[in-house]
């Protein structure tokens, strides 16, 4: 089969490199492998075009620095026009082919930041460029310039494009565009450069193509693999939990087959999503998300003693709503009326909190019942007793209310040996199990 005069070379993602030629008249790419093992001669066809068959012939095919989309230009014969198409340079596949403007066009170039191109038309010697990044790339074409026919359009090392301009007879010269990621008449269209003169001569004459591009072969792709988020959370919000991948990459997809680069979840689990590289290969992120599922904690009043359960790890008392000073057990002593409140907290750090309004509350010192309790020795070093200590039993508890030990004064004295010196309250309790007084104990060595 016959070939037009379009040829161009893009780097893949296995250490290799994509030749791409066109067939004479049709609407078919013909895409060769070059590895280190040579060029392999199996090619592959990709059947893309918006027009007739026979329109396709002269002109150039570029691909943007990405290496991800291709313009092909076309000239000579009716109905032909320039064309850009989707390149995937992992697999050297062709797709979505998109028809930028009808007429002859040879020469065309991407801007070094791919959202430009620039388009040479034949007939009137123009040079047009389109917006890619607009909504409607075709209806941004604008003129921004004059060249000579059958130009050829090439990006240099200083990011420039160049082309070959009209004007000179002993010598051609080159003209160039110095912005060329730039939109309308900021993209700084020079028609000549006579630094750039090329004399006409019969063995040298600047006049249809420029170098030809330079593909060169990177490594060979790898999964990235990126854990965003490993988290716990509490409360679940009613709307759920808003997952973002890595941005500026293509082709999202979650585990359930969902695209795009945000999910929304409503349940604890294990969450990835996968999405094409900007270069090459693909990303992996994974997401652990966990529900708080903390019980709300609730306080057991007995007389002046609050309680809650002891399961969580942290504990804050407040009064009034200010913080008790040391008042961080599961436990507390209350000595005077007000608004009792605590603020619990798993070990994920979850937190809630909960309340009580205590009233009619008499100060310790002032606690006594019916039947007087005789306590002694009291400051002591070693053990207290009771007289009358038939049928009392006793809860030994510190200031902020932390359980130490239980005992049944019928049965001798109880003793604080293990205890270091300090401050502690004992809770007597008669036969009924009544609480009958709360004495304050003094340990000294």
């Amino acid at each position: 089969d016959g070939l037009t005069e379009k040829m161009t070379a893009v780097a893949g993602c296995q250490e290799n490199v994509w030749l791409i030629v066109h067939l004479q008249q049709q609407a078919v790419f013909r895409i060769y492998e070059l590895s280190a093992l040579g060029l392999n001669l199996n090619y592959t066809e990709s059947g893309w075009g918006t027009m007739p068959a026979t329109a396709y012939s002269g002109g150039v095919i570029k691909a943007n620095p990405a290496g991800d989309r291709l313009v092909a230009c076309n000239t000579y014969n009716h109905g032909t026009g320039i064309e850009i198409y989707d390149f995937d340079k992992a697999s050297g596949t062709l797709s979505n082919a998109f028809m930028l403007d009808s007429g002859a066009y040879y020469g065309a170039c991407f801007s070094p930041g791919g959202n430009m191109l620039y388009g040479q038309k034949v007939a009137s010697q123009e040079i047009y460029q389109f917006d890619l990044m607009s909504g409607d790339p075709a209806a941004s074409k604008q003129l921004i310039g004059l060249c000579r026919p059958y130009s050829d359009m090439k990006i240099g090392p200083d990011s420039m494009v160049y082309f070959i301009s009209r004007r000179g007879t002993t010598h051609k010269y080159l003209g160039r565009i110095e912005q060329p990621d730039v939109y309308g008449a900021g993209c700084g269209f020079r028609d000549s450069i006579t630094a750039l003169a090329f004399e006409n001569t019969a063995y040298a004459n600047l006049m249809y193509g420029l170098p030809n591009d330079v593909a060169i072969a990177i490594p060979a792709a790898r999964t990235v693999h990126t854990l965003v988020l490993d988290t716990f959370i509490c409360p679940w919000p009613e709307s759920g939990f808003l997952m973002e991948a890595a941005p500026g990459n293509e082709v999202y997809q979650w585990n359930d087959g969902s695209t795009g680069s945000q999910k929304t979840v409503y349940e604890s689990g294990t969450y990835w999503v996968r999405y094409k590289l900007e270069e090459c290969g693909l990303g992996t992120d994974t997401f652990r998300v966990t529900m708080g599922a903390m019980p709300p904690p609730q306080i057991i009043v007995n007389e002046n003693q609050l309680s809650v359960s002891a399961s969580y790890a942290a504990f804050q008392w407040f009064k009034d709503g200010t913080p008790i000073l040391g008042a961080q057990q599961a436990s507390l002593i209350v000595q005077e009326s007000g608004w009792y409140s605590i603020v619990v907290q798993d070990q994920f750090g979850c937190e809630d909190t909960t309340g009580v309004l205590m009233e009619g509350i008499t100060r310790l010192d002032e606690y006594t019942t019916k039947r007087p309790v005789s306590l002694y020795p009291n400051p002591t070093k070693e053990s207290i007793m009771l007289l009358e200590a038939v049928g009392i039993s006793g809860v030994l508890r510190t200031v902020d209310g932390r359980f130490l030990k239980s005992h049944d004064f019928s049965r001798g004295p109880l003793s604080l040996k293990e205890l270091a010196s300090g401050i502690y309250l004992l809770y007597l309790y008669n036969e009924s199990y009544e609480l009958m007084e709360v004495s304050k104990v003094l340990r000294m060595d």
